[in-house]
């Protein structure tokens, strides 16, 4: 059903009777929807996850981004809860650095330790032969 938002009748907000009357209705469908707003946003940020072609930085990025927005819209997700979130979204493979992670770190501390070991484990990381190729050279 679409409501014309110029019409405070299609809102379901009386216009005759008292104030208190006219206001009630509206504030309790707005916040069911930003109540379903919030549950979604939470959602969406806890069921984001890490793929092996997608670049850390940007999955901590997009994982930010949906925190802030759970946040504004009510929910309250600490520090704790968003290091929590982002380990469960990561691979399997990411375990050995996972465990590390979990320990009396912040999310800052943990996405750097994430961030190096994404660095030096990450399939995209490779030799460069050209630079291999200037080592292994005699001077």
């Amino acid at each position: 059903m679409l409501y014309n938002t110029k019409n405070p009748v299609d809102l379901g907000i009386k216009t005759r009777g008292t104030t208190a009357e006219s206001w009630t209705p509206y504030v309790e469908r707005y916040e069911v929807s930003t109540k379903m707003a919030r549950l979604a946003a939470e959602q969406d940020l806890k069921n984001t996850t890490y793929s092996k072609r997608q670049d850390f930085s940007t999955h901590v990025s997009i994982l930010r981004s949906k925190w802030a927005k759970a946040n504004l819209l009510g929910a309250t997700i600490d520090d704790e809860d968003f290091k929590m979130i982002l380990l469960t979204s990561l691979p399997v493979s990411w375990n050995p650095i996972i465990t590390t992670c979990i320990k009396d770190s912040t999310s800052t501390e943990a996405i750097s330790l994430l961030e190096t070991w994404s660095l030096h484990f990450s399939p995209k990381s490779s030799i460069n032969p050209v630079a291999a190729l200037q080592v292994t050279k005699p001077p």
